[in-house]
């Protein structure tokens, strides 16, 4: 049974961009079944801020798109799905692929590496590298 960890900030940053009027949305390479439990058992389960999958504009698995990250596709479905242009997006990611879609999407991206990307990739392509999401509901 998985779930993807609660970052610290999460929180903080999620509230921020409601507050600013943001839309809000998961692009994940995760399968779709796999990724809506694995927010269920995570995210949703350890947040103050969101009670459910519906707190998220949208939510873009693998299963929504035939190439995968570094490809721009994800994230330019999930604009698209958002109805906001991409050049008006921000990703916020944890891996230097996910840094890549961004950037190839157009995106501007705040990279705030895990525990096994911190000083392992290569996050030399994103707009900020920040240490935790909290830092990026202060500077986005």
């Amino acid at each position: 049974e998985g779930s993807i960890q609660l970052l610290e900030g999460f929180d903080e940053l999620y509230t921020s961009a409601r507050r600013w009027g943001w839309k809000v949305g998961v692009a994940s390479s995760s399968d779709g079944a796999g990724l809506r439990m694995k927010l269920r058992n995570g995210v949703v389960a350890h947040s103050e801020a969101v009670a459910s999958l519906e707190a998220f504009d949208v939510v873009v698995s693998n299963d929504d798109v035939t190439r995968h990250k570094p490809d721009p596709e994800i994230y330019l479905l999930a604009a698209t799905r958002l109805g906001v242009a991409p050049e008006n997006c921000w990703v916020v990611e944890d891996t230097a692929t996910g840094v890549l879609a961004g950037k190839n999407a157009g995106m501007r991206v705040a990279a705030v590496p895990n525990e096994y990307t911190r000083g392992t990739n290569d996050f030399a392509r994103a707009d900020l590298v920040l240490a935790s999401m909290r830092e990026a509901a202060e500077v986005l």
